[in-house]
């Protein structure tokens, strides 16, 4: 981009368009990109690691002393350990920092300016912005400073940011920051229609790098709940002509947006294509479950028998979501077909209770006993839970699951049945709907389920803390057992059921001392000496190999952590506990049912140059700052709502289309380190 071309992205971009300017186009950078001095980072300097338990300590004096240090790579961990949770009170000392001579710590101090949720300091960000970066080398600083703004900002930003034409594909950095930013603006409750329109443009632009394209596709889907207009034609034509097969993917959920028949068609011969990514095919499908499909009975009885377990699954639902009175006979048949998945057979069952008429209370009786005669049997995690799922919205069998619940010796199928307990019955805005007779069945099940296992009593006390008023009075004595089952809980291996127990003991409005959950982990530097910049992660699945590039510039403790594990043997044979379609799996939980943790804690470790732009993203799962240990997950989409809230330590590089048929409960088959130096 000529000078020319970046003094009007200044007078434009950042200039509503109808006000005078605001921005900071007149101003000149104090600190010229050719200025800067390369940062050499020692991760084994044991000083630079202290700073991370400073943060975690909110140990201001220390923190102050080296974000002013005169040793540019003590101010650069500085605002590493505060790039998570800074305060607006650091404000003033970082915006002196955006004039630093290294690009680094300059990149550094916006992101972590625009962490802080400091509106006030919007014009300071602004000026910050380097105009005359016509050699491009100051691209990932202004980047950080315009997602920094859409953080802080709102729709006068957003208004600002689509104004300019200065921007073409080959300002790939600036245009994911410009993005990046306003995709910050919508997750604050600002959607603009003219935003959307620009990044449907966006989205069509052929010449855009992929990663601007999955983001763009990311926004459109997450931030339009109206139907696209005469911009639908660019996502159409987008998905006839996507190779990339995880863009097309992220097409599939953008088509129920469009009115034509087109994209209606489609998502049809997508669907029925038993040829196409078999991925592509479901989301196509589930695309289609928005509205009341238009095609007739004979064409999703045919996905009945389809090879793809997860397409056939999904024509079930069709028929139970949809079914025809005249036609539930013919559901309860279907399920008889041993050649179907035993998922599908449980789901066609549920369509024939459901739809069939008051008058067939002895077929509906039949099919109750042989879908009750299932529960016996040996299932996959996955089978089961679609079961419990049925049995759930059958609600007649309220009284078996909880006998099921009150006799079973496994914690993962316990924590199962609330959970689908939980998802039938219960919501956070609108509470529960268990009957007065139901209740007085769940009641001492809920006792029951939070004097148990970490998973157990997360959701039990989820659904209790849902209840509110309607669980017994001595819940909320001074003498109740919550207060020992709380005392007596493990931390941090049980933090997230400590945190629902904390939430349901607020609700009850019921005293305790909160407990302190603090255990760092031990900082590996003798990992760090041994990492390379070809140390890779390999994983080994039933599917197949996968290969994962590390990021440790960008999250040193966690990849030292990961490794130190690997090496001990940790992740050998752990199941892949979470399986959300679209979205990620999960790994790591030392229980298998996804609730519980190691006995230390790591600090929550961002980065401006580490963002879930794509598929194969790798991060930490956490329940809020420094609160990650042993679970980590790999997303399967672009998932940019996750960027500056956790921690990315890798990018898989080979396998990624391994992850889309793992199942849960597969597990990790063997895990190793190749090129790390001994």
């Amino acid at each position: 981009m000529n000078n020319r071309l970046r003094v009007s992205f200044m007078v434009s971009v950042f200039m509503p368009l109808a006000a005078a300017l605001t921005f900071f186009s007149s101003c000149e950078p104090k600190v010229e990109s050719n200025a800067s001095q390369p940062l050499k980072i020692d991760f084994s300097d044991t000083t630079f690691i202290s700073l991370w338990y400073a943060e975690v300590r909110k140990d201001s004096a220390m923190l102050r002393s080296y974000l002013e240090a005169a040793d540019p790579m003590r101010q650069y961990a500085a605002l590493m350990a505060m790039s998570t949770t800074p305060s607006h009170h650091w404000s003033p000392e970082l915006i002196e920092l955006l004039n630093a001579p290294q690009k680094q710590i300059r990149t550094r101090a916006a992101f972590t300016l625009g962490q802080s949720g400091d509106a006030s300091v919007l014009s300071e960000l602004k000026n910050a912005f380097n105009n005359k970066d016509s050699l491009m080398q100051d691209q990932h600083f202004n980047a950080t400073v315009l997602e920094a703004v859409g953080k802080l900002g709102g729709p006068r930003e957003a208004i600002e940011l689509i104004s300019t034409k200065s921007y073409s594909p080959r300002d790939s950095i600036l245009n994911l920051g410009r993005l990046r930013a306003l995709y910050q603006i919508a997750l604050h409750g600002h959607e603009l229609k003219e935003v959307q329109y620009f990044v449907m443009d966006v989205l069509g632009q052929a010449l855009q790098p992929m990663s601007i394209r999955y983001l763009a596709a990311d926004y459109l889907a997450r931030f339009s709940s109206e139907p696209f207009d005469s911009l639908q034609f660019s996502v159409i034509r987008a998905f006839e002509r996507a190779e990339d097969i995880q863009f097309k993917r992220q097409l599939a959920r953008l088509l129920p947006h469009c009115s034509a028949t087109k994209a209606n068609s489609l998502l049809v011969s997508t669907l029925a294509d038993r040829e196409a990514d078999e991925t592509l095919r479901l989301l196509c499908g589930k695309a289609l479950m928005n509205t009341r499909p238009s095609q007739g009975v004979g064409f999703f009885r045919s996905l009945l028998e389809d090879d793809a377990p997860a397409v056939s699954q999904w024509a079930a639902h069709y028929f139970l979501r949809y079914g025809n009175p005249n036609d539930a006979v013919d559901y309860g048949e279907w399920a008889k077909k041993r050649s179907l998945p035993e998922a599908t057979r449980f789901i066609l069952m549920a369509a024939a209770m459901e739809h069939l008429p008051f008058y067939y209370e002895l077929s509906k009786n039949n099919i109750a006993k042989e879908l009750l005669a299932f529960w016996p049997r040996e299932m996959s995690r996955s089978e089961r839970k679609v079961l419990i799922a049925q049995l759930a919205r059958s609600k007649i069998f309220f009284d078996e699951l909880i006998q099921f619940f009150q006799k079973s010796n496994n914690e993962i199928v316990r924590t199962d049945i609330l959970l689908g307990l939980q998802q039938e019955y219960c919501n956070k805005q609108e509470g529960c709907s268990f009957s007065r007779t139901q209740l007085k069945l769940l009641m001492p099940a809920l006792r029951d389920a939070l004097q148990q296992e970490t998973g157990s009593q997360t959701i039990g006390a989820e659904i209790a803390s849902t209840l509110g008023a309607s669980v017994p009075p001595s819940w909320s004595s001074d003498s109740s057992f919550l207060l020992t089952v709380y005392e007596s809980m493990e931390l941090p291996r049980q933090l997230e059921a400590a945190k629902a127990m904390e939430n349901l003991m607020d609700t009850l409005s019921l005293a305790y001392d909160k407990r302190s959950i603090a255990a760092p982990v031990e900082p590996r530097s003798r990992i760090w000496q041994r990492i390379t910049d070809s140390t890779r992660l390999v994983l080994e699945l039933s599917q197949g190999k996968v290969e994962i590039d590390f990021l440790p510039k960008e999250a040193p403790l966690t990849v030292a952590q990961i490794i130190a594990e690997v090496e001990s043997g940790y992740y050998e044979g752990k199941s892949w506990h979470r399986v959300v379609p679209n979205f990620v799996v999960q790994t790591g939980c030392p229980t298998g049912h996804g609730y519980d943790s190691g006995d230390y804690l790591l600090p929550t470790e961002t980065s401006p140059y580490a963002h879930y732009h794509e598929a194969g993203a790798c991060g930490m799962a956490s329940i809020g700052p420094h609160t990650e240990s042993t679970q980590w997950f790999i997303t399967l989409r672009a998932t940019p709502h996750l960027d500056g809230k956790y921690t990315k330590w890798g990018q898989i590089t080979s396998g990624e289309e391994l992850l889309w048929k793992i199942q849960p409960e597969d597990q990790i088959r063997s895990i190793y380190i190749e090129n790390l130096s001994i």
